[in-house]
């Protein structure tokens, strides 16, 4: 198993530990959009799904910061 080389959960192979970014993601959101982590799950799979995006993408685009939502703007 490689480990991650660059802080994130990018390993060597470039591929991505979907399961963990999207957990994190899901954690983040919680807490900017203030709500339970199933409704923020939920939010993030109808936001990618709007935006052309795979999950996986818009939860990384979250952990690293360069998507951010703040209580009122469920519908960025």
């Amino acid at each position: 198993m490689l480990e991650p080389t660059n802080g994130s959960n990018v390993k060597d192979t470039g591929i991505i530990d979907t399961s963990a970014v999207i957990d994190q993601a899901s954690g983040v959101l919680s807490v900017q959009l203030d709500m339970p982590i199933p409704e923020a799950m939920e939010w993030m799979r109808w936001s990618a799904c709007v935006h052309g995006q795979l999950v996986a993408e818009f939860a990384a685009d979250v952990v690293a910061r360069r998507l951010s939502f703040g209580v009122g703007d469920r519908e960025s």
